[in-house]
């Protein structure tokens, strides 16, 4: 008998990843809550821009001042969106592009920036595929858990609050 799937596997992931998030205790509320309106928008980012320079914005605002503006009302989120995807693309699972890169890299290295910036373009082309499937679990357990139950439309990160003409 075989084990799970790689597109269980990757969903299994992903709500490991979501869960923990959800359950930290350091995570502000609203952080959890932009998170799942940054996750939403990224998909876009990737087909416009690709992979590399999508995730190169989300580290870059993840270091930004928010009492500048910068980074959104919660660029932790940002950050955390990127040490997500990188810990599926880098890590132990025997299907994913880049596997077992994280556990040879320094904590605080960018190893997903790395490994993209040397790939090959059929590699790059993979990892960016693997990152869409794994970004819409990510997406889809984000706005499952992670969204305040009760907030209103002009709370929820993403819509603005707009509604449908």
């Amino acid at each position: 008998m075989t084990g799970p799937a790689l597109p269980q596997r990757r969903a299994a992931a992903a709500l490991a990843a979501i869960t923990a998030y959800e359950n930290n205790p350091k995570v502000p509320a609203k952080e959890k809550s932009a998170y799942a309106g940054y996750i939403k928008s990224l998909p876009a980012a990737i087909v416009m821009n690709g992979l590399g320079q999508a995730l190169a914005t989300e580290l870059a605002q993840g270091g930004k001042d928010t009492a500048k503006g910068q980074g959104g009302i919660a660029p932790n989120a940002h950050a955390q969106i990127y040490r997500h995807v990188e810990a599926w693309l880098c890590g132990d699972d025997p299907e994913v592009p880049f596997r077992g890169r994280r556990k040879t890299a320094k904590a605080d290295s960018p190893v997903l920036m790395e490994c993209l910036c040397t790939a090959d373009q059929s590699l790059y082309l993979l990892a960016q595929a693997e990152a869409m499937e794994y970004i819409q679990w990510l997406k889809k357990f984000a706005n499952a858990l992670l969204v305040s139950r009760g907030s209103t439309p002009d709370d929820r990160p993403g819509d603005g609050g707009a509604t449908p003409a």
